[in-house]
């Protein structure tokens, strides 16, 4: 066993002021401070082998600070061709500091470590700071037409990347009666990632070492998307959209060497993914039952690799961890104002994702490397699945709500994402709700 006690600390403050210079120009500001402690210990020796007698540590703290602020100006609101005008600025520092020492002698006080093996600290610091505008236009409460564009800079973008650009456009038109509305819709845009602080990074540990890549950039992506929707009062609705998207220089943990100890790896680049994929969703209402549901698919192919990729994907590969399609199902039947009772399905179909079990053997249990190059040996197939939960509201007092509610309620065992974790099986809950 284990044994090893963990503690987690949680912070979050912030403050909204708004402002409303006139009828038609307001202002919002937000101001935020989140902080967030990590810390463990393995107090006692596993001795999985006669040489581990060994105790470990780990910490962390992570803070961020932000602040966002915006504009937005109507013009002729009244009249039938108005538009509204919006623009700000947003930040953020965000402070990463770790230290772990995973062949101690002792977990407190001052800390006595194996000379071989020297104990890890990090820190990184990250910087994000984006501008934005955007246009709303209507004509005739018919025709939308929205323009914009965000200018972002970060810290972690890479040396070769100052500043991101993210134009957006998307235009429709909507038309029907009091009951019946029909909404045709297009948009084309753009958006940015950075890398996760401390990805451009050198790290090391016991277990492996992550070498650095100051020229990482962001992840990017652009395309476009068209869809209609139907709403019928009192009825129901009908939408479905079709995507076709670029993803550019998504960040994936490469493996350099792994014959070397500890084993090395490296953040890198990978190239250009093409998402493709249709969404559609439909709810549905007769007196006290309601019924909906959702479906989509999305075929994720590895299209171009960059230059300096050294990792595991091939062209005509598809994405890890992402599902051909996923769909989920909804019904609730109220048959009264106080009593509503909701069955609700989710399904995730199958993917591929390393067996992180396999990996952890490969770096903690001395198992043999699966080779030739990389880690394409530990991918692995998950199987689609299905789950089930429940859940029952009985109003009783205009202030007293109870509730029952039960997850998982076939108390199925299948992975969602990752082989390590324990997944909880049912799940049952029941409160009282007041509301004063």
């Amino acid at each position: 066993p284990v044994g090893s006690p963990a503690q987690t600390r949680q912070e979050t403050y912030g403050v909204t002021l708004q402002y409303e210079a006139s009828p038609v120009w307001q202002h919002r500001l937000t101001i935020g401070v989140d902080n967030e402690a990590f810390e463990y210990h393995r107090p006692h020796p596993r001795f999985r082998t006669p040489a581990d007698t060994f105790v470990s540590v780990y910490s962390s703290n992570e803070g961020k600070r932000s602040f966002a602020y915006n504009t937005s100006y109507e013009i002729a609101p009244r009249s039938r061709w108005h538009s509204t005008i919006t623009a700000g600025i947003d930040h953020y520092d965000y402070d990463i500091a770790s230290f772990s020492a995973s062949r101690a002698l002792n977990t407190s006080g001052f800390l006595t470590i194996d000379p071989l093996s020297p104990p890890f600290l990090s820190r990184s610091t990250t910087g994000n700071t984006g501008f934005f505008a955007q246009a709303l236009v209507s004509a005739y409460d018919a025709v939308f037409l929205t323009a914009g564009v965000r200018a972002e800079r970060n810290s972690d973008f890479g040396a070769d990347l100052k500043t991101a650009y993210s134009p957006r456009v998307g235009l429709a038109y909507v038309a029907g009666s009091s009951r019946l509305t029909f909404k045709a819709r297009a948009s084309y845009g753009e958006s940015t990632r950075p890398p996760y602080p401390g990805s451009k990074n050198g790290q090391y540990s016991d277990a492996s070492v992550q070498l650095p890549n100051p020229l990482l950039g962001p992840e990017r992506q652009h395309g476009w998307d068209a869809g209609a929707e139907l709403h019928l009062e009192g009825v129901g609705s009908l939408s479905a959209t079709y995507y076709d998207q670029l993803a550019i220089d998504l960040v994936d943990l490469v493996l350099v060497d792994a014959v070397s100890n500890p084993i090395q790896y490296q953040n890198q680049n990978v190239g250009r993914i093409r998402n493709t994929g249709v969404e559609l969703e439909a709810n549905f209402g007769v007196g006290p039952v309601s019924v909906g549901g959702q479906f989509s698919t999305l075929n994720s192919t590895m299209r171009r690799l960059a230059p300096f990729y050294s990792g595991d994907y091939r062209i005509g590969d598809r994405i890890l961890n992402v599902p051909k399609v996923s769909a989920g199902a909804h019904l609730t039947f109220a048959p009264t104002r106080a009593t509503s009772l909701t069955l609700t399905l989710t399904h995730v179909g199958s993917w591929v994702n390393y067996s992180s079990l396999a990996l952890d053997s490969l770096s903690f249990g001395g198992a043999p490397y699966r080779g030739p190059s990389g880690l394409r040996g530990y991918w692995h197939t998950f199987p689609a699945f299905t789950k089930a939960n429940l859940s029952l509201s009985q109003t009783l007092s205009s202030s007293v709500t109870g509730f029952l509610s039960i997850e998982n309620l076939t108390n199925s065992n299948a992975i969602e994402q990752d082989d390590t974790y324990p997944l909880p099986g049912r799940t049952s809950m029941a409160g009282v709700r007041f509301t004063f």
